[in-house]
């Protein structure tokens, strides 16, 4: 089978009521192991994501929100062309579409955005100058949207931890026989 069908195929499987290990016997023999287990672990089983649902939509209404406020950002994009602002959301994009898949590859990287996120509004908190009339209300809107962040990151280091806890840093862990994880022992 070809790895780009695979996992669509892999999540019709988990939707059916197969368990990862299942899932995994079955397409051991006709797609690359390696590529196939890096899949299985990227994808919760249909329980885990049953239990983290509610925790997962709210992680994705802050992202989205998060999203919408780098689109509006982003206007001025079209009167003078700005590549970081241009990469910036396209960066968003990609890990919103990535982490409302649920897909465990996305959640580090997200964090990490997430706090750069937060250093960044700190950053330009600091720019906003004190004669300015709006500036009690930005400097609120600011930590405001600081604090949104933040809960999105706990969040997701929940997630994380409890979903995909058999992740290292940017990739699933290996076990004694040096084959990538899929799930928890």
């Amino acid at each position: 089978m070809k790895n780009e069908n695979i996992k669509s195929e892999i999540r019709k499987s988990l939707k059916s009521g197969k368990s990862k290990n299942e899932v995994y016997e079955e397409y051991c023999q006709s797609t690359d192991n390696d590529h196939l287990r890096r899949v299985l672990a990227s994808i919760p089983s249909p329980d885990t994501k049953k239990k983290f649902r509610l925790i997962h939509s709210i992680i994705c209404c802050i992202w989205v929100l998060f999203f919408i406020i780098e689109l509006l950002g982003s206007f001025g994009i079209f009167i003078n062309f700005d590549l970081k602002v241009l990469i910036t959301l396209v960066a968003t994009t990609y890990l919103l579409i990535e982490i409302w898949k649920f897909n465990g590859d996305a959640y580090l990287p997200g964090i990490i955005w997430m706090i750069l996120g937060v250093f960044n509004t700190l950053k330009d908190m600091g720019t906003v100058e004190k004669d300015d009339v709006d500036y009690d209300a930005l400097i609120m809107l600011s930590w405001i949207y600081i604090a949104l962040f933040l809960i999105n990151i706990s969040l997701m280091l929940i997630v994380r931890k409890n979903v995909f806890g058999y992740y290292n840093w940017f990739k699933p862990s290996l076990d004694e026989g040096k084959k990538i994880k899929f799930q928890k022992d």
